[in-house]
């Protein structure tokens, strides 16, 4: 469990009022792979945590709970992500460390795939809208295009060369699973959409798409996901209240 400090608290209390949740983490598995060599896993989320182990570049681990605060490291902002490793130690990874593989689709019509993470890369493949690709690898560094502050993802899609796309043009597909206690979800991506359901921590949602701007809440700067919940409702959750799952 995280201890959040009184400003944080503080800040996101009015958040708390619009979304219905308290700042417990939810254990939950998802299977993510090391980015970089010799990352530290800590005892706590922070920099200076003990380090309980040290992992190689591809090293899998399972992720089993996240932190709801973002923390900007190496100019990157990005949560930290509570591991599970082979030998059976659990310690915090900071996310910049740490990618997701697998499925994903494409948001928007032409989406451009390039030879390198660069938006002036060049161009090797366009993607129509729902294109399905595999997430094979990510860039440690974030990059700003428009309102987005996100990663270059290395993908192969079904048809075409692979290469680079910047992730505010991706979705990761599959489930996510709800970070906290009475979670709203909403018929419009906004803090004030008519409540269509009020989830418990733990709940399973299915992701059927996602916004392509990103919007800052309280220190969480994030997406909002469309969702399928188990009762067949489907409504929007903002980002920092869900965590991939497998």
């Amino acid at each position: 469990m995280i201890r959040f400090n009184k400003l944080f608290i503080s800040t996101m209390m009015g958040s708390y009022l619009l979304f219905g949740f308290n700042y417990g983490t939810q254990a939950a598995e998802s299977s993510m792979t090391i980015l970089g060599d010799k990352v530290n896993v800590r005892q706590t989320a922070k920099t200076d945590g003990k380090v309980l182990e040290t992992l190689n570049k591809e090293v899998e681990v399972e992720a089993i709970a996240r932190s709801k605060e973002q923390e900007t490291i190496d100019k990157t902002f990005d949560y930290w992500y509570q591991v599970k490793t082979a030998s059976g130690k659990t310690g915090w990874v900071f996310g910049s460390f740490l990618t997701v593989t697998g499925g994903a689709m494409t948001l928007g019509e032409g989406v451009i795939v390039r030879e390198k993470a660069d938006r002036n890369g060049k161009q090797v493949n366009k993607l129509a809208k729902g294109a399905t690709v595999q997430i094979t690898n990510r860039t440690k560094q974030r990059e700003t295009i428009g309102k987005a502050s996100d990663y270059w993802y290395e993908v192969t899609p079904e048809a075409g060369k692979p290469g680079w796309v910047f992730g505010g043009f991706l979705v990761k597909t599959g489930d996510r699973i709800t970070t906290g206690q009475n979670l709203n979800v909403r018929e419009q991506s906004n803090t004030k959409g008519k409540v269509v359901e009020s989830l418990d921590e733990g709940a399973k949602v299915s992701v059927l798409e996602r916004t392509k701007e990103q919007e800052k809440i309280g220190k969480v700067q994030d997406y909002w996901y469309q969702v399928k919940t188990a009762s067949g409702k489907s409504g929007w959750i903002f980002g920092g209240f869900l965590m991939a799952t497998d």
